[in-house]
């Protein structure tokens, strides 16, 4: 933050009400009243779905979980491990109404020890619709550590989330990219485009680097010279930001996964 505010980059605190397209640009209306011009907007409102047009209604699932940071007396698990989404339902009594729910909608824990008598547990249902409540998922906890026989001496900590999973796909070609998370550019130019969308592989190892210079590199260049002729869309600056964040990487992807699997 300090590195932004030093190199002139201004921030303003307020909630985003809506999004104005015209020709050339985009203006952000604050529920503020302030109103902020851009040239990209980049939607990282989470699950709002207010920046980005939709065609079709919104009905996905949801995961539903309930986790606990807690003391105990002791536990079960090897304290350097992590146990990872267990399955297992034995602990429910054969004909109970827990054990018919559970099968219908499965829950699994997950449980990662700090200590032989601290620990964090989360009981999870992987998706559903509608999504299971959270007084049926702690049911499912309870039962599952009685039956592991740990008990609970206090909780430092606990959490419950319900996220949605799936839905449609946004509609194309539209100014708010979409594909990502916790950044918003007012503006952005195409030589910074182009090296933001080359940094993401600054981290990969040599061979890596060495196939996407060969399988990418015209890819990537007929896909940007097409975004070029067609500048004068509205939806010009989004398009070349989905080319480089997305399209090329998946593209790309999708080329050494195929390569991979002929045993080349």
């Amino acid at each position: 933050m300090d590195r932004c505010i030093a190199h002139g980059v201004r921030f303003h605190q307020a909630k985003v009400a809506k999004v104005v397209h015209n020709e050339a640009s985009s203006l952000l209306i604050c529920d503020d009243g302030v109103a902020v011009p851009a040239t990209v907007v980049l939607d990282a409102t989470g699950f709002s779905r207010c920046l980005v047009q939709y065609d079709k209604p919104y009905n996905p699932g949801y995961q539903v979980a309930y986790g606990i940071l807690a003391e105990v007396d002791e536990h079960p698990f090897d304290i350097d491990k992590m146990l990872f989404m267990d399955w297992r339902d034995s602990h429910l009594p054969e004909g109970s109404a827990i054990k018919e729910r559970n099968s219908r909608v499965p829950t699994f824990l997950y449980a990662m020890p700090f200590s032989p008598t601290r620990i964090f547990l989360e009981e999870t249902s992987l998706v559903a619709r509608p999504g299971l409540s959270m007084d049926d998922i702690q049911e499912r906890m309870a039962a599952r550590l009685r039956h592991l026989g740990i008990r609970i001496r206090s909780v430092e900590e606990d959490e419950g989330c319900v996220i949605p999973m799936g839905g449609p796909l946004p509609v194309l070609p539209q100014r708010v990219p979409h594909y990502w998370h916790g950044f918003l550019s007012s503006r952005l130019f195409l030589p910074e485009l182009l090296m933001f969308g080359l940094s993401l592989f600054a981290h990969a190892s040599n061979t890596s680097k060495l196939e996407i210079m060969a399988k990418g590199t015209v890819p990537l260049a007929k896909m940007v010279g097409n975004l070029i002729q067609d500048k004068d869309r509205q939806d010009f600056h989004s398009r070349i930001f989905k080319t480089l964040l997305w399209d090329f990487p998946v593209r790309y992807y999708k080329t050494k996964t195929q390569m991979e699997g002929k045993g080349h």
